[in-house]
């Protein structure tokens, strides 16, 4: 017997695609955001030999007028980055954005993959302390 169509459940499966940690910092004396890519665990292997090739990268919208890159991990889904990456941001520009951080697979010879992703919104984070969390990727 199949169920009627009404009665599958499409979409309800989340697809797993890791966990990224990062860290977050305001300089308010410098108008510098920091944002630190530690590493990510855990993420969907989109290469054949059940690999990826991970790399973030970061900017800030609306202006989205720097874009960072991490370095490429070769064959690994729990890659450390460990680098730290500068905005330069006014008090009330911060106020109004939102940190982008995309986890790509490297390609060669044809369009990187996105594994996921992670949008913060800048307005609601407490600046008196450097923040550092783990959070899941989401579908981009």
């Amino acid at each position: 017997v199949q169920p009627d169509m009404g009665d599958v459940d499409y979409g309800s499966t989340k697809q797993y695609r890791g966990k990224l940690l990062y860290s977050l910092g305001y300089n308010a004396t410098l108008s510098e955001l920091t944002v630190g890519i530690k590493q990510a665990v855990n993420l969907k292997a989109m290469d054949l030999g059940g690999s990826s090739d991970p790399y973030v990268k970061l900017y800030i919208l609306p202006e989205k007028f720097k874009v960072f890159e991490t370095k490429v991990f070769k064959n690994t889904l729990n890659p450390f980055f460990n680098e730290q990456f500068t905005f330069q941001l006014s008090k009330s520009t911060l106020q109004k954005s939102t940190a982008v951080m995309k986890v790509f697979d490297f390609n060669r010879f044809t369009k990187h993959e996105i594994i996921g992703e992670l949008r913060v919104q800048l307005c609601n984070i407490d600046w008196n302390h450097v923040i550092e969390e783990w959070q899941d990727l989401a579908k981009p």
